[in-house]
């Protein structure tokens, strides 16, 4: 698992699990298998999470293709007004 940028000898505090903070679904882009040049949106999870060390809490976040649960590695973010306002009414659509 992904645990940002701590040093090295960072190891998680016994008796200290990691906590999830916030559970969110957003569009990920993401490279179509065998096509270098290729992108697409899916629907993604962005789970972020604390991990407490002896030296401090490290913040972090995890993100899981929605379609086929694969971890995103690269999570570039549309921030395009429109792409939002698809995936807002998508979401009350189907509520």
């Amino acid at each position: 698992m992904f645990r940002g940028s701590l040093p090295a000898d960072a190891t998680p505090y016994d008796g200290n699990p990691i906590k999830v903070t916030s559970i969110e679904m957003k569009m990920a882009l993401v490279d179509v298998k065998d096509s270098s040049e290729e992108a697409m949106y899916v629907p993604a999870w962005f789970i972020g999470y604390t991990e407490t060390y002896k030296t401090g809490i490290s913040e972090s976040e995890l993100v899981l293709n929605a379609v086929d649960g694969g971890r995103v590695l690269r999570v570039p973010i549309d921030t395009d007004p429109d792409m939002q306002q698809a995936m807002d009414a998508a979401r009350k659509s189907s509520s």
